[in-house]
């Protein structure tokens, strides 16, 4: 450029004082784009991580699983046959589409209502009305719920269990227990 076009650009408007063109331009639009861009994205920044701290907090759970929940949903996870990972045979869930869950403790079925929300599992007992409530993480194929609400009433210190998702459930009969505890006990006086 010319010293002309220069002289020209920096020259101030007609009806407008040097003073009155230093005021309206702020520190924000004397800063070059990339620092401009710099700044944008540190606040966007720190916005995601507030409402992500308290997301976690309300939700009772870590960025971890936050993050596995937002991207992945626990309810689609949840569906299908569950034994236990401690005791199979003894004790197993199976979740359906539909909202609806059969818990088997041997052979005993008890019908539930269901719903997850984050990392939370709310059961409704279809005959009690009595309502339980686990923390829950879905990992591939195992599954592990922490008892928070038992019956309506808060639980400290709840039992974890976890879960194997397996295709067909093996529940054992009282019968077979039984035999277990007699072959077990015959085992060990010998």
């Amino acid at each position: 450029m010319s010293e002309n076009n220069n002289d020209i650009l920096q020259q101030p408007e007609e009806n407008s004082s040097p003073a009155k063109e230093t005021k309206k331009q702020s520190k924000f639009s004397q800063l070059s784009v990339g620092k401009k861009a710099g700044m944008i994205v540190a606040v966007i920044a720190v916005i995601v991580i507030l409402v992500g701290g308290i997301y976690c907090g309300v939700t009772e759970q870590s960025p971890v699983q936050a993050i596995n929940t937002a991207f992945g949903a626990n309810n689609d996870k949840l569906i299908g046959n569950w034994e236990s990972d401690a005791n199979p045979g003894f004790s197993a869930y199976v979740f359906n589409e539909d909202g609806t869950c059969d818990q088997y403790v041997l052979t005993a079925v008890f019908h539930w209502d269901y719903e997850v929300k984050g990392n939370k599992l709310s059961m409704v007992n279809k005959t009690t009305s009595k309502e339980n409530v686990y923390r829950i993480t879905v990992s591939g194929d195992k599954l592990t719920m922490t008892l928070i609400v038992q019956d309506d009433v808060e639980v400290d210190n709840g039992d974890t269990l976890a879960y194997n998702k397996v295709e067909e459930l093996h529940q054992k009969t009282l019968t077979d227990v039984l035999q277990n505890m007699k072959q077990s006990e015959d085992t060990t006086s010998e």
